[in-house]
């Protein structure tokens, strides 16, 4: 799905032939999407050795002086395998991040622009695992998870035109996650277990996005 969206962006940055007129007002939306996978794949690189950047999707209202800044990703998995006919085992995972932050801006070149600021992080998490031995019995996993955390964020643009930059950035969140087990064997009662931990998200200037100005 992201090759699509991606030419899709580049089509709307690009001006129509004989319809340009002077700009009124600065543009101030920028989009942008992590093309990582995306380039990972032109170059038969392995998707399983890209980066672990948690969001697929940016959305930033620029200002004079700041930047609001939002990121999103959402995603969910069904899986479901049969061993001999005897034992069959499904698997549902579902994910939601979001990011809310202020950042600014630097131009230290022409096309070089340098931006740092600070998020606040949430995200959910849903997982299920069943598995069935056909005549014996059924066991069931499930994991519900909440996490908040906030975190400074540094990050670099280059300046492809006037409406299209691509940039990368690290960040380092600390988040706190609530996550409660539940394990159910057939019919007995389930065994329930709460678990509370603080956690440090580094994240690595390795994702790539292309963002477009509208």
């Amino acid at each position: 799905m992201r090759l699509p969206l991606l030419l899709l962006l580049f089509s709307l940055s690009l001006p129509v032939f004989g319809q340009e007129t002077p700009e009124k007002k600065p543009r101030r939306t920028e989009v942008g999407l992590n093309i990582t996978g995306t380039l990972a794949g032109f170059l038969n690189a392995d998707g399983n050795n890209t980066s672990s950047d948690p969001f697929l999707l940016s959305i930033k209202r620029v200002g004079a002086r700041n930047t609001l800044r939002l990121g999103f990703n959402l995603k969910s998995t069904n899986k479901k395998e049969d061993t001999d006919g005897f034992v069959t085992r499904t698997s549902n995972e579902n994910l939601f991040r979001a990011r809310v932050g202020i950042e600014r801006r630097i131009s230290i070149s022409k096309r070089c622009v340098v931006h740092w600021g600070g998020d606040a992080i949430g995200e959910y998490s849903g997982n299920t695992v069943k598995s069935s031995n056909f005549g014996v019995g059924e066991a069931k996993l499930t994991t519900r998870s909440f996490g908040v955390g906030a975190g400074p964020v540094l990050g670099f643009q280059f300046v492809l035109t006037p409406r299209v930059t691509l940039s990368t950035e690290a960040a380092l969140y600390a988040i706190g996650r609530f996550a409660r087990d539940t394990e159910q064997i057939d019919n007995f009662s389930p065994v329930i277990k709460n678990i509370t931990r603080l956690e440090m998200l580094p994240l690595i200037p390795s994702s790539l996005y292309i963002n477009i100005l509208f």
